[in-house]
């Protein structure tokens, strides 16, 4: 099972409910939630579980997003322009998808 598709994150779901939760913040390293899998999102809004994302992932753009689709370089000083597309882009697939529970991360990691 891809830990990185419904088939396994509907698991996940599944468990925090059961332990009487309602948060997650997905894996990021060499993940995107999104990305990889248009259903994760869908299917948490739909379990009532709050996706969250950090400083790694603004925007609801995951940390290996960057490295698949970003141009130029991981600073906001000398790519402030191609970073805010990107972000637009990010947080156009959240609104599209519908998904009412996002904890969207406004914050940048500088360790790319």
């Amino acid at each position: 099972m891809e830990a990185s598709t419904i088939n396994f994150y509907e698991k996940v779901y599944e468990l925090i409910l059961r332990l009487k939760g309602n948060f997650l913040w997905p894996a990021m390293w060499g993940k995107a939630f999104y990305d990889d899998d248009p259903m994760n999102a869908k299917i948490a809004d739909e379990y009532g579980v709050v996706i969250g994302t950090s400083h790694h992932e603004p925007m609801g753009r995951a940390h290996d997003e960057w490295r698949r689709y970003g141009k130029g370089k991981w600073n906001y000083d000398t790519n402030s322009v191609v970073l805010k597309e990107y972000w637009t882009e990010g947080l156009s697939v959240l609104v599209l998808t519908k998904v009412l529970l996002q904890l969207v991360c406004v914050a940048m990691a500088m360790n790319r």
